[in-house]
């Protein structure tokens, strides 16, 4: 029995991949958002040594 994924992969449309168009700004405003918590969970969150 093939697993799902294969079935798909097999699937007709020539091998073709769906294609996601992700703008640099909006790479660069997640990267942003990531750091930002980073920076709070270390700043303000961790204030008192354990």
């Amino acid at each position: 029995m093939p697993s799902p994924a294969a079935a798909l992969a097999a699937a007709p449309g020539g091998g073709s991949y769906a294609s996601f168009a992700v703008p640099l700004w909006v790479w660069a405003a997640f990267a942003a958002f990531i750091v930002a918590l980073l920076l709070i969970d270390l700043v303000l969150v961790h204030r008192t040594p354990h």
